[in-house]
């Protein structure tokens, strides 16, 4: 529900203020509020879980155990501020905000298929206790993988259609 709410909220927000004429600022500022309406309501919808008392033996286990998560974490996080920042260098403004509607747009096709992943997952373990049951797992998988990339591939085939729909035509011509 958060990252399907942060999705809408920065798609709307990038598309609002590229309408308004506000470039690549229009993209960051949407990525900021989207994130930062993301934070506020993980803290609301986790306030009673979260607790005030600070054990630094457990922060320190956690850290040395997810120091590797950490630090992917962190180099995905500059990775994908390198490719707008070369996008931006380097095919201008109007290639940045196609780019940044796109992967709003497909973002959001994986949370409608994040639906039925969540369907399948408990059902697979039932599935496979039954006869035939791996096969039966491995026909599903594959369909849901083939759904996957359907869905990918019409945000490509939709894109002209879509995009011209959305953003303002100066940044159409990237």
């Amino acid at each position: 529900v958060v990252v399907l709410i942060q999705v809408v909220c920065q798609l709307s927000l990038a598309i609002a203020g590229l309408k308004s004429g506000q470039g690549i600022d229009a993209i960051l500022n949407a990525s900021l509020l989207g994130n930062a309406v993301a934070l506020l309501m993980a803290i609301l919808f986790n306030r009673k879980q979260l607790a005030l008392r600070l054990e630094t033996g457990l922060v320190t286990s956690m850290l040395v155990y997810q120091r590797y998560l950490i630090a992917a974490s962190l180099c995905l996080f500059v990775m994908h501020g390198f490719d707008r920042i070369f996008l931006a260098s380097s095919l201008g403004a109007e290639t940045l905000a196609q780019y940044a509607v796109m992967v709003k747009l497909i973002e959001a096709m994986a949370m409608c298929f994040g639906i039925l992943e969540a369907w399948w997952h408990p059902r697979r373990f039932v599935v496979l206790g039954q006869d035939a049951g791996e096969h039966k797992v491995l026909q599903v998988h594959q369909m849901m993988l083939m759904a996957l990339m359907l869905i990918m591939l019409s945000c490509l085939v939709l894109a002209p259609i879509v995009l011209p729909q959305l953003i303002a035509e100066q940044y159409l011509q990237g």
